[in-house]
């Protein structure tokens, strides 16, 4: 899987190139891998993330880790992201990632 999704960058590398665009890569976790780090699930994500992180060079640009920010954010303010009963991003979790990404951005700039 990680192999076909490196391809898949791949070419969408290429036809932004084409077209004069950019292309950035984010890491966007799902609820338990933010606020169940042991869960089954969690484990998953993260090993899928790892994985990708690792083909970087291949991917040709280093992917935003909001995965593990946003982990990282949860566990020392306890304040929750992500609405409880269906897992999407609640307004705080907006916010979160809206700040995280202009930060991430701005550090590769």
């Amino acid at each position: 899987p990680v192999d076909l999704f490196v391809q898949l960058v791949a070419a969408i590398r290429s036809l932004c190139a084409a077209n004069n665009v950019g292309l950035r890569l984010v890491l966007m976790p799902g609820r338990s891998h933010v606020e169940m780090p042991s869960s089954l699930s969690a484990a998953f994500q993260d090993e899928l993330r790892r994985q990708i992180i690792a083909r970087h060079e291949d991917l040709g640009t280093p992917p935003i880790d909001l995965a593990s920010r946003l982990r990282e954010r949860f566990a020392a303010t306890g304040e929750r992201l992500f609405f409880p009963n269906e897992g999407h991003l609640n307004p705080a979790g907006h916010r979160a990632v809206a700040e995280l990404l202009r930060k991430a951005l701005d550090d590769q700039a």
